[in-house]
């Protein structure tokens, strides 16, 4: 318990550094075509709980057309992202499955080790997923969006998302640092 403790404490300092592979602590993934849902009802929550959750100013959040660096290659300029946070969300919905360009991102971040965390808005069909994606939803837990009449409710609460995102970069300190140990 005490080192779980302990992992926390050193993911959270890290965060509120922001430096390496801290200086977000989620890299959110998702189609232009979700941007107006997006914008909406996640990137203004998600990042006010993160800060408040690390306690800190700094934007956690990267959101790619954001972060980007503008002239250079988007493909160089994801993997700059992704290596300078330490999860990724993403936003799974068909329109994320039908761009080539979004499972280019999630096979990216895979790659690089990232921990993925799925949120799913509305239905989707799993014949348009990759393996490594199908594999992701068929064996991790995700948030979930449900629709009430015309809007979206997140099922969770956004305390408890950030919760898991914390739990999760804070597990994937621990590996790290075994790793390191072991190659000492």
């Amino acid at each position: 318990m005490r080192k779980n403790e302990n992992n926390r404490v050193n993911a959270l300092r890290r965060l509120r550094a922001g430096d390496g592979d801290s200086e977000f602590a989620v890299f959110f993934a998702f189609s232009c075509r979700d941007d107006a849902f997006v914008s909406e009802h996640v990137v203004g929550p998600l990042r006010d709980h993160l800060k408040r959750a690390v306690g800190t100013d700094r934007d956690l959040l990267c959101v790619g057309d954001e972060n980007f660096c503008f002239g250079r290659s988007i493909h160089d300029e994801v993997i700059s992202c992704l290596r300078r946070s330490r999860l990724v969300v993403v936003l799974l919905s068909n329109e994320f499955l039908n761009s080539g360009f979004c499972k280019l991102e999630i096979d990216l971040a895979l790659q690089l080790g990232k921990p993925v965390i799925l949120m799913i808005k509305d239905q989707v069909t799993e014949e348009l997923m990759s393996p490594s994606i199908a594999m992701l939803y068929r064996t991790n837990t995700r948030i979930l969006w449900t629709r009430h009449g015309g809007d979206y409710i997140l099922k969770s609460t956004w305390d408890n998302v950030v919760k898991s995102i914390i739990d999760t970069v804070s597990n994937k300190e621990c590996v790290k640092r075994t790793n390191y140990a072991t190659f000492q």
